[in-house]
C-alpha cells in the first residue's frame, strides 16, 4: 500500500500542470527512502522532495557531476537523473526510478 502523504503529494503534483509532472510520472512512487542523516544514500532516483529545509553534503547526478552545499528549503522538489546524495541538515523523501 503506498503511503498516503506521498500518494496526495503526487496527485497535487500532476493536478498543478507544472511541467516535471511527467517526469514524476516515471518514478515509483511505492519506492522511496526518507532520509534524515548524513549517510550517503545510493539509488537511482527521479526525484527528492525536500521535507524539511534541508543542506545537501553531495548530490552525484548520473553523469558524475556533482554539487556540493546545495540549500533548499521545504517543499521544494529536486528532479534529475540523481544516482546519490548525502545531507548535512534536513529532511528529504527521495523517489526511485522505475
Amino acid at each position: 500500500m503506498q503511503d498516503p502523504f506521498i500518494q496526495a503529494v503526487f496527485s497535487l503534483i500532476s493536478s498543478s500542470g507544472l511541467s516535471f509532472a511527467n517526469d514524476l510520472g516515471e518514478a515509483d512512487l511505492t519506492k522511496y527512502i526518507k532520509t534524515e542523516d548524513s549517510n550517503l544514500v545510493e539509488g537511482d532516483f527521479n526525484f527528492i522532495m525536500v521535507v524539511k529545509d534541508t543542506v545537501f553534503n553531495k548530490i552525484i547526478l548520473k553523469n558524475n557531476n556533482q554539487f556540493t552545499g546545495l540549500k533548499l528549503s521545504a517543499k521544494l522538489i529536486l528532479t534529475g537523473d540523481i544516482k546519490a546524495y548525502s545531507l548535512i541538515s534536513g529532511k528529504v523523501i527521495a523517489f526511485k526510478s522505475e
